[in-house]
């Protein structure tokens, strides 16, 4: 009897346990179900959104592009040694490039080891530009006399433009900057500047520069390229990074024709008005306005994803 008791009990609790697993199976299929569907009736949706996305990244790119105009580079030889006309000049003619002269009271066209007056204006005449190069620590205004006396045998204006040595510029240079009638002053990164320039600065614009020859130079390159700045490629001939290199200068200027439409390589005055020309006209305002449209639509249909799923927003 109790044999025929314990069996009964045994088969009834694997009936019950076959019920309940075949409606917990029942149950997963029709969650399953439901899943399906609601993914189904979603899926339309989400494709939507990740267009609407692709667009308004291809937008973003766009309104960049109209703010900061393409990248640009700018080189400046920091000493007025004679090798710039004998061996760098050549190359960057053949490139089509120009180039800036760092000019200072003892290094300027016709002294001893530096370039000539003939030379130098044979550079300007192919596009060339002058600055001041400047120290950060003895009075600018100190030997800004015999500048222009030497600007003036040139017969040619003080340059605009003052390049300041690696590791000598602070923000406190801006007034005598200011005070001696520069607009421009290139730094080395000091004082937290940015080494890419963005945009432009109407009282003073702050140009920022590296080596030509640094470690990261090309990928330095191609941000400015990618990201529409500017950026100063700074050349010399003393030991460092900044050391021209015959044998590896006109690889510098492969590099920056590898760059293509996306960057140019012009002189100072020529950075700065492009850089003034991109602020004054800023972001068109119908891209504005299609990029507000994308995020609205972007979130209108996460909204109805939600709400699909049950979720709340």
């Amino acid at each position: 009897m109790k044999k025929g008791l314990l069996l009964a009990g045994i088969i009834l609790t694997a009936a019950v346990l076959a019920g309940g697993l075949y409606l917990s199976e029942k149950q997963d299929r029709e969650l399953a179900r439901q899943s399906e569907a609601l993914a189904e009736k979603a899926e339309p949706l989400i494709w939507e959104q990740r267009e609407r996305k692709q667009e308004l990244e291809a937008l973003e790119e766009q309104l960049q592009r109209q703010e900061y105009g393409l990248g640009s580079v700018v080189i400046v030889f920091t000493e007025l040694r004679e090798e710039i006309y004998t061996e760098a000049y050549p190359v960057l003619r053949e490139a089509g490039y120009p180039a800036v002269l760092a000019v200072t009271d003892r290094e300027y066209p016709g002294a001893e080891g530096c370039i000539s007056p003939e030379q130098y204006e044979e550079l300007r005449s192919a596009g060339w530009e002058a600055c001041v190069r400047w120290d950060g620590e003895q009075p600018l205004e100190g030997c800004m006399e015999q500048l222009r006396e030497i600007f003036a045998g040139l017969q040619t204006a003080v340059p605009e433009a003052v390049y300041i040595s690696d590791g000598g510029y602070t923000a406190s240079c801006d007034t005598q900057i200011r005070e001696a009638g520069f607009r421009t002053v290139i730094h080395h990164g000091e004082d937290g500047r940015a080494i890419i320039t963005l945009g432009y600065e109407e009282e003073l614009w702050h140009a920022g520069a590296m080596p030509w020859n640094q470690n990261g130079v090309k990928t330095t390159i191609s941000s400015a390229a990618s990201g529409g700045g500017n950026l100063i490629l700074t050349v010399d001939f003393q030991e460092g990074p900044a050391l021209f290199e015959a044998d590896k200068f006109p690889r510098l200027c492969e590099h920056l024709k590898r760059c293509g439409e996306n960057l140019f390589v012009t002189e100072l005055s020529g950075a700065l008005d492009y850089r003034r020309e991109a602020a004054d006209s800023g972001a068109v305002l119908a891209l504005v306005e299609a990029r507000q449209r994308l995020l609205e639509e972007i979130e209108e249909l996460e909204q109805e994803i939600a709400a699909i799923y049950g979720r709340s927003q």
